[in-house]
């Protein structure tokens, strides 16, 4: 029997593994690496910054979760496989692990989703785990988008907290629109989240 040195201590988590963090999971315009397919829409950038209760950037290991209709409005879900509408070539589902607080988002600008005889503005989710806090979700809507005026989501919200979970267009580059969207996880103008959303 051989005995073994203890390794020294590790900090707590969460650790997760690897192939959560494969940078395809966050390029929603390429399904599948190495075949020349692509999603039906308009392509957009989001730029993420996670800040802190003092407005720095957010460091340490975040797992960031994102999910949203494509183009036409329409969320990949189970129950809905056979919806013409789905695009076969458009998950809408990403995730990364952020180091350093921000991340992007390549994708397609989702349309709006439809909602009985309405319809929600285009959306996106973003479902947070890191350390100090077990899970933080919500929705974030763009700053060019008519509907927003009359999102249930939105207008649930005291006006002075909607502009919080807005993403502003900054930039196009290379013919592609750039948002940049800044989540404040506590402290003053802190991003409004939320128990559980599901569209």
């Amino acid at each position: 029997m051989t005995n073994l040195l203890p390794t020294s201590d590790d900090t707590i988590g969460p650790y997760f593994p690897p192939c959560f963090a494969a940078r395809e999971r966050l390029d929603l315009r390429t399904p599948f690496p190495g075949m020349n397919v692509a999603p039906a829409g308009t392509p957009i950038r989001i730029q993420v910054q996670m800040l802190d209760t003092f407005g720095k950037l957010a460091g340490g290991c975040s797992l960031i979760d994102v999910w949203q209709a494509n183009a036409a409005g329409v969320l990949r879900r189970p129950d809905n496989a056979g919806d013409a509408a789905v695009d076969t070539y458009f998950e809408g589902f990403g995730r990364v692990i952020s180091r350093d607080g921000t991340f992007e988002i390549d994708t397609v600008k989702p349309g709006a989703v439809k909602n009985g005889q309405s319809a929600r503005a285009p959306h996106f989710t973003l479902t947070f785990f890191c350390d100090g806090f077990n899970r933080l979700v919500s929705q974030f809507f763009f700053d060019d988008e008519p509907l927003n005026a009359g999102d249930p989501l939105l207008l649930s919200l005291p006006p002075e907290l909607r502009d919080r979970l807005v993403a502003r267009r900054v930039d196009d580059v290379d013919g592609v629109a750039t948002y940049l969207l800044q989540v404040r996880f506590r402290g003053e103008n802190e991003t409004p989240f939320f128990d559980d959303l599901l569209s």
